[in-house]
């Protein structure tokens, strides 16, 4: 009599994703890019200032729409958002506009859970989750321009300081601080979602992308994460709108919550790749 025996191979370990790779080619990146400013004209620098702010928007949007699932069509709501909050701080309270930054991200990621909320609570899904988004952007544009809490349709300007300075974010016209200021914003908001899709969080969020009834057959909170994920875009996008009013000294309700910035959240995303 003989004996067969079986051989069971060892199942082999999946391949690690190379998380350390993509933050030594964010370093390198950002060190190249930390040059521009000594070889651009300052019209030219202006275009590279305004590429990172949509650069930044478009990072908040691609976390939501792109990892999430969750097509947007409203993300100038949370762009509004941080650009109104850290300018009525600044001019209404004398706040920096670093501290109204903070603020802003708050406040954009509260209401943007808050619609978050309520598109996912009546199964809003599609074209009509991304018709939700735009709606409420809509409503805060017409709150803006017709609430004097925000000078209505006038908007603000950012009154100008004498001397340059940091706490304030104000420089000289032309001055590179912008453009690094703008740049280091941008690295750390690739940071964060470079780590958020490394983390439990980010692994939960693209499984209930791709398959919302077997993720939650295996226990992931599909709501809470979906809430979490929106919050998390919304806070990044009211970034780009803080910047944005302190480099052009300007907002109104048209120029924060129109339609036309959620445009240019989604362009360079999709364009880029979701």
């Amino acid at each position: 009599m003989s004996t067969v025996v079986e051989t069971v191979e060892e199942p082999q370990a999946l391949p690690k994703p190379a998380w350390g790779k993509h933050l030594v080619a964010v370093a390198v990146l950002a060190v190249v890019l930390a040059l521009v400013p000594l070889v651009l004209p300052p019209a030219q620098l202006s275009v590279a200032v305004r590429v990172l702010i949509f650069a930044i928007l478009a990072l908040g949007w691609n976390i939501m729409s792109g990892f999430g699932g969750m097509f947007s069509f409203g993300h100038a709501a949370y762009f509004g958002l941080g650009a109104y909050v850290s300018v009525w701080l600044l001019v209404e309270r004398g706040i920096s506009p670093w501290i109204g930054m903070l603020v802003g991200m708050v406040v954009a990621a509260a209401f943007a859970a808050f619609v978050g909320f309520l598109a996912l609570r009546y199964r809003l899904k599609g074209a009509y989750f991304a018709l939700s988004t735009f709606a409420f952007a809509e409503m805060l544009r017409l709150l803006a321009t017709n609430s004097d809490l925000v000078n209505r349709a006038v908007g603000y300007n950012v009154p100008i300081r004498p001397e340059s300075s940091w706490a304030f974010m104000q420089f000289e016209p032309g001055s590179a601080n912008y453009f690094w200021i703008a740049l280091a914003l941008t690295v750390v908001a690739l940071v964060v979602t470079i780590v958020f899709l490394r983390s439990k969080l980010g692994r939960f969020t693209i499984a209930v992308r791709d398959d919302e009834d077997a993720a939650a057959a295996l226990g992931i909170p599909v709501m809470r994460t979906k809430l979490i994920t929106i919050a998390l875009s919304g806070a990044i996008t009211s970034v780009a709108g803080t910047f944005y009013v302190q480099y052009y000294f300007f907002v109104d309700p048209d120029v924060a919550f129109g339609s036309s910035v959620s445009i240019q959240a989604i362009l360079p995303a999709v364009i880029g790749g979701v």
